[in-house]
C-alpha cells in the first residue's frame, strides 16, 4: 500500500519559479504512470530477492528520455 495522508502531493514549503513548477508537475505525472503502477512488484522482488527488479531498467530509461533523469 502506497502512503497518501496528510501532506501527499501539497507541494513545496517556499514558492517555486515556473521551470521549478513544471519540473515537479512532470516528476508527478512519470511517478504516476510509470513508477506507481509497478509498486507491487517491486516490493515483491524485494522481499524474495538481493539486487534490482528487472524491470528498473526500463523505468530508467522512460525517466531519461522524459528528460528526469540525469
Amino acid at each position: 500500500e502506497v502512503w497518501q495522508g496528510p501532506g501527499w502531493r501539497r507541494g513545496p514549503s517556499h514558492p517555486s519559479d515556473e521551470m521549478t513548477t513544471d519540473l515537479l508537475a512532470a516528476v508527478e505525472r512519470f511517478f504516476d504512470a510509470e513508477i506507481l503502477p509497478h509498486h507491487r512488484k517491486w516490493a515483491a522482488h524485494v522481499s524474495a530477492h538481493k539486487g534490482t527488479p528487472p524491470f528498473m531498467a526500463d523505468l530508467k530509461e522512460k525517466a531519461r528520455a522524459a528528460g528526469l533523469w540525469n
